[in-house]
């Protein structure tokens, strides 16, 4: 795939440190294309993190400064020769990872039900991620209205429900954590009552 990552980038795996955004980009390409090589389609599409970066750069601008999207503003944010934009009606979930102050959250979309949730490791999130919850849905919401040629605020439950996941043990190991919401995650709670297995650090 063409994927390299620096050894700069790798020491970002290390104790106490927060993930580098290229680490969280080549893993959501691996996972999509070892899923495509064995399926023969992609059911987990992963954006770029780029994308909500980009997503609170610019609603740091006055509204009317701010960029209108379009369907082909999205695609730049995943690689084409694994998924186009108008493919995203037929996947089952698409993860959208989000890192603001050192902390990685993200947003999943079940395709089929249009619900959102948000899954954080952090109990109560960093301050201010309602404001970007609330810029986030908009966003999506635009984009599911493109996708579909709605044009309208879609039917998606945009009331943003928490995932029910184990809160982190620490400040530093969310990046981790949402590269295993990438692989496995899928909104049941199966794990007394959570959506996920308990983390831990201790190997």
């Amino acid at each position: 795939m063409g994927q390299l990552l620096s050894t700069k980038d790798c020491s970002s795996l290390g104790p106490q440190e927060c993930v580098d955004n290229m680490v969280l980009i080549f893993a959501a390409t691996m996972f999509m294309y070892f899923e495509k090589r064995s399926t023969g389609f992609i059911k987990r599409m992963i954006f770029s993190p780029m994308f909500a970066t980009h997503l609170l750069n610019d609603n740091k601008k006055r509204i009317a400064k701010r960029q209108v999207w379009q369907v082909t503003d999205y695609q730049p944010y995943f690689r084409n020769n694994l998924l186009r934009v108008e493919e995203l009606l037929f996947v089952d979930w698409v993860f959208i990872p989000v890192v603001s102050n050192g902390h990685w959250w993200c947003y999943a979309l079940k395709v089929c039900t249009q619900q959102c949730f948000v899954i954080d490791s952090l109990e109560k999130g960093i301050r201010g991620r309602a404001g970007i919850d609330k810029n986030n849905a908009k966003n999506i919401q635009r984009f599911w209205g493109l996708l579909t040629n709605t044009f309208e605020d879609s039917k998606i439950a945009f009331n943003v429900q928490q995932a029910k996941i184990p809160v982190q043990p620490n400040i530093y190991d969310c990046g981790v954590i949402m590269m295993k919401v990438f692989e496995m995650w899928n909104g049941e709670d199966k794990y007394d009552g959570k959506s996920m297995l308990d983390y831990s650090n201790v190997g």
